[in-house]
């Protein structure tokens, strides 16, 4: 029994990799408690974070079926990947996708037992030059235009009093 948990936790070490961009821990946090909330029809508060195997690989456990469970939940670049440590047969790959401009996780997950049909979205926060970025793009119209005023007429007076 305990070779198999150890081959498949390779296999999910090897299969598992992480959206490349900042934050990505946290939000993969939030993707996997979210799809152990609905594979087990739990709240997502009742899921713990034990550990982080390595980057994209995690270990969750909850009071499930009378007693502590532990679950592997796995992150990679198109499919996020559960499996029960103890009970084998709760394993599942679901497809997920990462939209790096927005930093987010999306993925569309429910079970017959406990249908949730909200798609499940978790952001990573944004690092120092994506929220740069997003100030700009964030910034109405007439105030950029007034901003490239500015910094033409400071150009200007500047050449001129050379």
């Amino acid at each position: 029994m305990k070779t198999v948990a150890a081959f498949i936790v390779a296999v999910l070490l090897m299969t598992s990799a992480p959206a490349s961009a900042s934050g990505v821990d946290e939000m993969d946090f939030c993707i996997c408690r979210n799809v152990l909330s609905r594979l087990l029809c739990k709240d997502i508060d009742e899921f713990n974070l034990v550990g982080k195997i390595r980057d994209g690989l995690y270990l969750y456990s909850v009071f499930y079926a009378n007693k502590e469970q532990k679950f592997y939940c796995g992150v990679g670049s198109a499919f996020v990947k559960v499996q029960g440590v103890e009970k084998m047969r709760i394993t599942r790959s679901i497809p997920y996708t990462f939209d790096p401009e927005s930093n987010c996780g999306k993925l569309e997950y429910d079970t017959s037992d406990c249908p949730r049909y909200v798609p499940v979205t978790c952001c990573a926060k944004k690092d120092a030059e994506q929220r740069k970025a997003d100030q700009f793009w964030d910034k109405p119209i007439p105030q950029l235009l007034e901003e490239d005023l500015r910094e033409a007429l400071r150009e200007s007076n500047g050449t001129q009093g050379q």
